[in-house]
C-alpha cells in the first residue's frame, strides 16, 4: 500500500507519569602511549561532575521536583514519599526535606543575601510582620506563636524585591538586624517596634489607615453607604 494522504479525525490528551531513572557516573582513565617517561605510563583521568548536594545522590532534576511538588502544588513530603515508593524508589521524606535545607544553603541563600543588599541601597523599603504557626519545631511547642517578616522595595522600583524572614518573635530587634544600614524611608503600620529602627525615616502605610476605616462599617443595615467610613473607602 502506498499513503496518498491523511485525515484528522479526533485529538486526545494523554498524562504521562513521572518516571525514575538512575544514572550511573564514572570517571575514565587514559594512557599516552607515546608519553611514556623512564619507561613508565603516563595516566590521564577524566573529572566526574560535581554534585548538587556534596556525598548526595541527589540530581538537579529530583531536587526540583521535590520542591516544585512541596511549594507549587503544596504537597507534603509524606506524600512524596509514597509516590517515590510507587515509581520504585523509597526516599524518606526526611531525606527530602534535607536536600531543600542543603540547596537553600548552599545556592539560594546567597542569593536572598545580594537581594537584601540591593534592598538597603534602596530610598524606600516596606516592611509588616504577620504571625504563623510552626509544628514540630525544636525546643517550642506547637501553639507558640512565631512570626514571618516580610521587607519589599518600593513597587516603581527598578530592582523589585521580596524577601521573608522568619523569626521566632515580634520584637522590634528582628527587623533592627535585617535594616542595619538602611537610611531611607521605612513604611510599615503603627507597631511601635520599627520606631526604634535608628537611622531611618518613619511612614506610615495608608493601606493599615484604610482598613482601619473598613473595620468601621457595620457589619450590617441598608445605610452602610452614608456613613463617614463608606465614603473614606470608596
Amino acid at each position: 500500500m502506498e499513503k496518498i494522504g491523511e485525515e484528522k479525525v479526533r485529538t486526545r490528551v494523554i498524562i504521562e507519569e513521572p518516571k525514575i531513572r538512575i544514572e550511573e557516573i564514572y570517571t575514565e582513565t587514559y594512557v599516552c602511549p607515546s608519553c611514556r617517561q623512564d619507561g613508565e605510563d603516563v595516566l590521564f583521568k577524566t573529572k566526574a561532575p560535581l554534585p548538587v548536594i556534596p556525598h548526595s545522590f541527589a540530581s538537579a532534576e529530583a531536587i526540583a521536583h521535590v520542591a516544585n511538588e512541596r511549594f507549587v502544588k503544596s504537597v507534603p513530603y509524606n506524600r512524596q514519599e509514597k509516590e517515590w515508593k510507587w515509581l520504585g524508589l523509597s526516599i524518606s521524606r526526611r531525606t527530602m526535606s534535607n536536600w531543600i535545607m542543603a540547596v537553600s544553603e548552599l545556592y539560594l541563600e546567597p542569593v536572598v543575601l545580594k537581594m537584601r543588599e540591593h534592598l538597603l541601597k534602596e530610598e524606600l523599603c516596606h516592611c509588616d510582620e504577620t504571625p504563623i504557626q510552626v509544628l514540630r519545631e525544636e525546643g517550642r511547642k506547637n501553639t507558640s506563636k512565631s512570626w514571618m517578616w516580610v521587607y519589599s522595595s518600593a513597587a516603581v522600583s527598578r530592582k523589585p524585591i521580596r524577601i521573608f524572614q522568619y523569626a521566632p518573635g515580634r520584637g522590634s530587634r528582628y527587623p533592627k538586624a535585617f535594616l542595619e544600614g538602611f537610611e531611607g524611608f521605612l513604611v510599615t503600620d503603627g507597631y511601635g517596634g520599627y520606631s526604634q529602627i535608628e537611622n531611618t525615616k518613619r511612614a506610615l502605610c495608608w493601606a493599615h489607615v484604610r482598613r482601619k476605616f473598613f473595620e468601621a462599617l457595620p457589619s450590617s443595615g441598608k445605610n452602610i453607604q452614608e456613613t463617614e467610613a463608606y465614603r473614606a473607602t470608596s
